[in-house]
């Protein structure tokens, strides 16, 4: 299976990327300038360099894709990743945040395709937040791309229910 990875923060992008490789997928990912592109390919990711808030990248970057997982990225970038995910006929998109994405999950939900939103806490703010571990969301991920069906879900990683709904165990410090 092939996956697309966009905006992603490092250390999550890496997790991630090692463990899709280690099951066989075939990895890409769009890095913009700044991003260690290398460490990247070292881990067998393939590397398509440019802007987010380019559709034509994302569509050529996204052939033959199943799923685009997307990181915190602004509203305007997300619709150029939703365009581009259309014209290449990408079937779900996974968007990872750490906090609200309210213009994201609404450009979601007005798109007619699978989605899956993950939203973790990066930190223990507010105090009453768990964190959950980069490992931990890599394997949600890797878990909302192998939901069958056709899912539209909206899950915080923060609840035990969450984790059900992805068919795991919870995973929360």
């Amino acid at each position: 299976m092939s996956v697309l990875i966009i905006g992603l923060e490092e250390e999550l992008a890496r997790t991630l990327i090692g463990r899709l490789v280690a099951q066989g997928d075939e990895v890409r990912v769009i890095a913009t300038e700044g991003d260690d592109a290398e460490a990247l390919r070292s881990l067998g990711a393939h590397i398509a360099r440019g802007p987010f808030l380019d559709a034509d990248l994302v569509e050529r970057a996204a052939q033959s894709v199943r799923t685009i997982v997307v990181g915190a990225v602004e509203a305007g970038m997300t619709n150029e990743i939703l365009e581009g995910a259309r014209a290449a006929r990408v079937d779900r998109i996974v968007l990872c945040t750490p906090g609200p994405a309210a213009e994201q999950v609404g450009l979601l939900r007005a798109s007619p395709g699978e989605y899956v939103v993950l939203t973790y806490p990066r930190t223990r703010w507010p105090r009453r937040s768990r964190v959950v571990a980069p490992e931990s969301v890599a394997t949600a991920v890797d878990a909302a791309d192998d939901l069958a069906g056709e899912p539209r879900l909206e899950l915080d990683l923060n609840e035990a229910s969450s984790w059900d709904a992805l068919g795991l165990e919870a995973r929360i410090n």
